[in-house]
């Protein structure tokens, strides 16, 4: 039955160079992409040539719908009810806004021109359009490289240096002071770059548990009575802007363990967004009484001092 095909096969019967016979895209999305199988997700696929892709993604993918985006216009001949054709180059930025204004696809894979250019104008222009916690997909970045770098890479970073630089900062979650501010910007809207071979793969952020439930949250808080969950909490409510919740986070993860200089350099953190300023410094007076050692406490003790005093 159709379901007991993989990907992969589905590709070598289809006859695309995303199969193991060729590129070997496809065993690495059903990884990746195969708990959408049964899903209404959309796929936006940048180069339709001979329409191969489409067909795979659509048995496949039985609920999906798919739009196909080639500059040619005899590929308008594979459009059908869970397929739609845009004629357009993905070096226009206008149309490449058009696109994002009509579709917020689950995922978008880049197999167009291959130039870097164009990879990174359509990147900026179509990734806000992604769903969140969606796939953005940049195939055949091989052409970037070697005999083919003439033709495909057209300066500047090569796609796999830029994502990697975007990769290096994620997993040190850090993002240094000079750091390029699209690289940065990017840090924060990704859950995760992952390369295989000949591609990058990059998943948007997923809305988190406590931006999507924080009343949820705060009650199994209140059930498990556990200091770091009050502690953590109070970060993301920090994050959210939400400074009276966060100021009572950090409050109840002290009441469980008073000994951590932490837990009051947070609420010294909550209270001086709140405007509390005394208050933040008895707080950070408090993280330096229990660690003196700790060069953080101090430099942030003698700030909110200064502070105080303007």
């Amino acid at each position: 039955m159709m379901q007991d095909i993989s990907l992969d096969m589905i590709g070598v019967r289809e006859g695309t160079d995303k199969s193991s016979l060729a590129g070997d895209y496809l065993r690495h999305y059903e990884r990746i992409l195969g708990h959408l199988r049964d899903k209404p997700l959309q796929i936006l696929e940048i180069g339709v040539a001979s329409g191969a892709s489409l067909r795979v993604w659509s048995q496949f993918f039985r609920l999906g719908t798919f739009v196909g985006v080639d500059i040619g216009e005899s590929c308008r001949a594979f459009a059908n009810d869970r397929v739609t054709i845009e004629i357009g180059s993905q070096a226009d930025a206008n149309f490449l806004d058009e696109l994002a204004g009509r579709y917020q696809p689950d995922v978008i894979i880049d197999d167009g021109s291959h130039r870097s250019a164009d990879i990174f104008l359509t990147f900026r222009h179509l990734f806000p359009a992604l769903r969140k916690g969606g796939f953005y997909v940049i195939e055949d970045l091989y052409l970037q490289y070697g005999p083919d770098a003439p033709k495909f890479h057209t300066g500047g970073p090569t796609p796999a240096e830029y994502f990697a630089a975007v990769a290096q900062r994620l997993a040190a979650n850090y993002v240094e002071p000079d750091c390029d501010p699209q690289i940065a910007d990017l840090v924060q809207s990704v859950d995760g770059v992952s390369f295989i071979r000949n591609a990058v793969v990059i998943r948007k952020r997923a809305e988190d548990g406590a931006a999507s439930a924080l009343d949820d949250v705060w009650a199994v808080a209140e059930q498990g009575q556990q200091p770091l969950t009050w502690f953590h909490l109070s970060l993301s409510l920090i994050q959210r802007n939400d400074f009276v919740r966060a100021e009572q986070a950090a409050r109840n993860a002290i009441r469980l363990a008073p000994g951590n200089p932490h837990f009051y350099a947070r609420l010294a953190h909550v209270q001086a967004a709140l405007g509390d300023l005394p208050g933040s410094v008895a707080s950070l007076e408090r993280s330096v009484e229990l660690e003196p050692g700790n060069p953080g406490f101090q430099n942030a003790l003698n700030y909110a001092k200064s502070q105080l005093k303007a």
